[in-house]
């Protein structure tokens, strides 16, 4: 791993689209035990001091946003599902 030199005051932990559904439900992040992972990195982060970032990808009732040739979100979409960022990482 190479070595990073982190600078306190230019330095946060971005969590960005962390899903339950889809945490919860994909072999390679069960099997990597992401949830896990990326809840010790948060509290290290914390107990840093560093600020910690959430950042969600969400959309309107209807989900307009979303064009038809997306692969990820018209499943979703035609579902009519909800997102969620996970509620254990936002606390």
């Amino acid at each position: 791993m190479a070595d990073i030199k982190l600078e306190r005051g230019h330095t946060a932990l971005l969590i960005a689209d962390f899903y339950a559904e889809a945490m919860g439900k994909l072999e390679h992040s069960l099997s990597r035990e992401c949830t896990g992972k990326a809840v010790a990195v948060r509290e290290a982060a914390r107990k840093a001091g560093l600020p910690v970032l959430y950042s969600a990808t969400v959309f309107r009732p209807g989900y307009p946003e979303i064009g038809e040739r997306n692969k990820i979100f018209v499943p979703r979409q035609n579902a009519g599902g909800r997102l969620s960022v996970i509620r254990s990482l936002a606390t």
